[in-house]
């Protein structure tokens, strides 16, 4: 009786770290293969981490780096990147100046519990993209070439605070 409890609880015991093992693995494995994660053949690559690299010196922590479902949301304008940071996830879409990403004209209203925005001035959203729908409100700010959304204020609020006194260097 004592061997067959013995061997119960060594096989409980080897499967739990068995399963430990393989979740480790799959989670290593998923991490891998996240085929959203920025390459250096995608064309925001270069200016995504020229980007990172002016986050970080704001002291804001950069995790990853991302392709951005806004690739392509502008009219002709494929360069955009989806970024994991410290205080939250903010999407920028590079436009081609700093004038251009100052014309854009955020326009907002609300549809029942739901936001939508519209962008007027250079560049011309896609044909088939003329608002932006979300369940969250949106804020949208502007950095050089950056047009940058976030749906956290306080982030922000961070993001705005420190440009601006990077702008007054």
């Amino acid at each position: 009786m004592k061997t067959l409890l013995l061997s119960c609880l060594i096989t409980i015991a080897f499967a739990g770290e068995l399963s430990a093992t393989v979740s480790a693995t799959q989670t290593q494995t998923k991490q891998a293969e996240d085929v959203s994660l920025m390459k250096p053949t995608d064309a925001a690559y270069s200016e995504a981490l020229r980007f990172a690299a002016v986050l970080r010196q704001q002291g804001f922590e950069v995790t990853s780096i991302h392709r951005s479902k806004l690739e392509g949301f502008f009219q002709g304008l494929t360069k955009a990147a989806f970024f994991r940071i410290g205080k939250g996830v903010i999407e920028v879409i590079f436009l081609p100046d700093a004038k251009a990403a100052r014309q854009i004209e955020v326009n907002t209203r609300r549809e029942g519990e739901r936001y939508v925005y519209s962008f007027r001035g250079q560049p011309q959203l896609r044909p088939t993209a003329d608002t932006m729908n979300s369940a969250y409100p949106n804020y949208f700010i502007t950095h050089g070439n950056a047009f940058i959304v976030t749906n956290d204020s306080e982030l922000a609020t961070a993001l705005n605070t420190n440009f601006a006194r990077l702008d007054k260097q």
